[in-house]
């Protein structure tokens, strides 16, 4: 990559934002499970929730996910241990903040009338620390509203 100037930027790997992406790549390189079928784990992380069903309002982001393939997520976040974001709760091992975030939604979905659980997928990506969690949100945020881009920019 070359700057403005026309002088070789050398890639630092150990750079925030590569450490980010190299962290939402993991995420997109996991498999999508159904949200129905979540089995408890340990882990903080970040994940993408998708929609592939039938439900109008969500139809354009639905008409992405199909087929297997998960283009447009309906949500993307981290989940930390608790106390975290005052600097508690870093390198928990025994966490299980990215299971118990990833519950919350599913149940959310299950509380409501017009959406069935079962048209629900999510990536998830366990990350070894609370600030690889971080960076890895902040390379996917970094690309606006359309975590699609980010996609599109690692996998073509």
């Amino acid at each position: 990559m070359t700057g403005s100037n026309g002088n070789i930027i050398p890639f630092n790997p150990l750079d925030k934002k590569n450490l980010g992406a190299s962290v939402a790549e993991a995420m997109l390189e996991q498999k999508p499970q159904p949200l129905s079928e979540l089995k408890q784990f340990f882990g903080v992380g970040i994940y993408a929730i998708y929609y592939t069903g039938d439900f109008s309002p969500y139809g354009p982001l639905s008409a992405r996910n199909r087929d297997g393939l998960f283009q447009a997520p309906i949500y993307v976040g981290k989940a930390v241990p608790k106390g975290a974001r005052k600097g508690g709760g870093v390198g928990e091992v025994r966490s299980r903040a990215l299971y118990d975030r990833l519950r919350e939604h599913a149940e959310s979905v299950e509380l409501a009338s017009n959406l069935d659980i079962n048209d629900f997928c999510d990536h998830a990506n366990i990350c070894m620390s609370t600030i690889m969690t971080i960076l890895g949100l902040c390379a996917v945020s970094r690309h606006g509203h359309s975590f699609v881009l980010l996609r599109w920019a690692m996998h073509g």
